[in-house]
This record gives C-alpha cells, structure tokens and sequence, in this order.
C-alpha cells in the first residue's frame, strides 16, 4: 500500500526538460506488453529521481512496482526494484533530446499460480533508450520502443533460478513524464 501511496505521489508531481547542470529529475515511466502468441501481458510503473551535474550527464535512485500475467498458466508474478541508474542526455533541439538510462540495482519477484507460490531474488542491468519532447514551460514526454538487459533471480527453500537476457526493441512501448527542479 505505501508503494502504491508513494507512486500515485509521484506520477501525481512529475512532469520535464532536457538535462540542466545542477538541476534534480523526477520522472517516470508507465509501460504495456502484450504477446498474443504466448497469451501474456506486463505492466510496470518505474518512478526516479536523479541528480543531473552536467548539461548530458545524470545519476540516481529508479525503482520498478511490476505484474506479469500468463493466461495460459493462469499464474501471476509480480516484481519489484530499486536500483541506480546513469543517464546520458543528448539535445536534438529544443523541442526534441534523446536519452539512454543505463540502470542496475535488485529485484524480488513473486510467482504465483494454483500449484505454486514462489519468492526468488535477485539483480539486473539494463539499457533503455528514450526520446524526450519538451511541451510547453519544460514539460515534457518521455517515449521508447523497449529496452536491452539481464536479469537474474535465485530462490530461497526451492529449486528456483532464473536468467534472462532481453531484448524488447519493437515489442513494447514505454511513456512517462518528467520535471527538473533547479537547485540552489
């Protein structure tokens, strides 16, 4: 509940520019899957906060509340996050910038079905690139078309271990919004 409290605060407070020198990001990103062929869906919500030191350079604290949903197996899983991440900013012009978010950090995930009901954790790394609008006063929207990383997950009391290495590009898409606030 207090996840869920702290995200709506969030989503409810962020709204952003292209990298500032001195200046801090709020943000985050919503993002759907769907897969038809194996009957699945993914929802996630990943709000940051982030110091930006330089006008292209930015590093922080991201954390992802998630749901994985195989109706085929008729299982649910749901993850959690928290995490570091590096951003790289690049200024197309001053409507449009592109971004990479190169992040890592912790990961629990919770499998549950008829049959099962696991906990297992664990770490990950990825790297997602972004397109960033600058709307009007600084407010802006974030977009990708999905992401490159691994991830891997060990349980404890059961014979569970998983690895994954994934590439999304094409298969999802990620939206969000940010805002920097100017530090004296």
């Amino acid at each position: 509940m207090k996840r869920l409290i702290f995200s709506a605060l969030l989503l409810g407070t962020v709204v952003t520019v292209s990298a500032q020198k001195n200046t801090l990001l709020v943000g985050g990103n919503v993002s759907y899957e769907k897969n038809d062929s194996d009957n699945t869906r993914t929802y996630d919500f990943s709000p940051k906060v982030g110091y930006q030191f330089t006008d292209h350079w930015t590093v922080g604290v991201e954390s992802t509340m998630g749901r994985f949903e195989d109706k085929n197996l008729d299982q649910e899983t749901n993850d959690f996050s928290l995490g570091g991440f590096v951003r790289y900013t690049l200024p197309l012009n001053e409507r449009f910038a592109f971004f990479t978010d190169f992040a890592g950090g912790y990961q629990r995930s919770e499998v549950k079905n008829q049959t099962i009901n696991n906990d297992a954790d664990g770490y990950y790394v990825s790297a997602t690139p972004s397109l960033f609008i600058n709307m009007k006063n600084g407010f802006g929207l974030n977009f990708n078309i999905g992401s490159i990383g691994y991830s891997q997950l060990d349980g404890d009391g059961y014979d569970y271990e998983r690895s994954d290495f994934n590439a999304s590009f094409g298969k999802s898409v990620g939206f969000g919004i940010s805002k920097n606030f100017g530090l004296k």
